[in-house]
């Protein structure tokens, strides 16, 4: 199959298998790429360990490759008809189609049911793999992208305090959500630590208020995520959350993402703790108007 002439710089890179959770993943990552002037870059995987050593099964996988590539491509323009976009065919697993060569990329998009850690005996999800392999931003959509409600994200500690809070409000802003940020104190529990991240959370929070001043932001304390996502599904279009690393033991995927996975319906956005080059400050220097393109359709 051919692939179109890459588009310059980095992109967002989708899954495509021709499932209507890949096609809902790149209709939401089509408003994405659109909004900060981005490419699309739409992978279908063919894993090598499956049946394509045939000629027959070549050309069926080939056949239904260029199906699934060809419907994704016209429901991102369906999507943002401003969307740019390159097709690929890789011959590796999924996980390992969709980060090949994703250093760059401001995000990586697949449709799942869930991220969920491995068990004994258990192969992880190709979410989990994906997030666990990443070098930037994951976005695990499930189910219909709702286009109101609000945009949550978890806060809890540095490093990744200033990172979730910049997706968080680029997401916001672009899809013109209000957002909720959920701490894990209140004042009654803050100790000294708390209190400090208190703090730096206020000095972030107002540099992004500054360039985006019309956005809805407001702080809630919220030490049982459980209950608070269960209580507000239905209000959620977006949630962001952190991965956590424990050294010598490896990377995790961090409680709350799957709380947020196993509550929601929405789509997930995984930070990875390290961010493509897509997702720098200097993408969105001039945040606001200036700096995200509003995607036809939405306001």
């Amino acid at each position: 199959m051919n692939t179109q002439t890459p588009v310059s710089g980095p992109g967002i890179v989708v899954g495509v298998d021709g499932s209507p959770g890949a096609l809902r993943a790149v209709e939401w990552a089509a408003v994405g790429a659109a909004g900060r002037r981005l490419p699309l870059r739409l992978v279908f995987a063919v894993d090598p360990s499956g049946e394509a050593g045939t000629d027959l099964a070549g050309r069926r996988i080939s056949r239904a490759a260029e199906t699934a590539l060809a419907e994704a491509s016209r429901r991102a323009l369906v999507a943002d008809r401003s969307t740019e976009m390159t097709t690929e065919v890789v011959y590796s697993s999924p996980a390992a189609a969709l980060t090949r060569g994703a250093g760059d990329a401001a995000m990586v998009c697949l449709g799942s049911n869930g991220v969920r850690p491995a068990h004994p005996g258990h192969r992880a999800s190709t979410a989990t793999e994906v997030v666990l392999m990443a070098d930037c931003p994951v976005a695990v959509v499930r189910g219909p992208s709702p286009r109101y409600g609000w945009a949550v994200a978890r806060i809890d500690s540095e490093p990744s305090l200033a990172d979730v809070l910049h997706l968080a409000v680029t997401e916001a802003a672009l899809r013109g959500l209000p957002l909720r940020l959920l701490t894990t104190w209140t004042v009654r529990t803050a100790d000294d630590e708390a209190m400090d991240l208190g703090r730096r959370l206020r000095r972030n929070l107002d540099r992004w208020r500054r360039r985006h001043p019309h956005l809805d932001v407001v702080v809630v304390a919220c030490p049982d995520l459980d209950e608070f996502l269960s209580h507000n599904a239905h209000r959620i279009a977006l949630f962001v959350g952190p991965r956590r690393q424990l050294h010598g033991v490896g990377t995790v995927i961090d409680p709350s993402v799957e709380v947020a996975t196993r509550l929601l319906d929405c789509p997930v956005i995984i930070d990875t703790g390290v961010g493509g080059s897509g997702m720098t400050d200097t993408s969105f220097e001039n945040a606001g108007s200036e700096g995200l393109h509003v995607p036809s359709g939405m306001s």
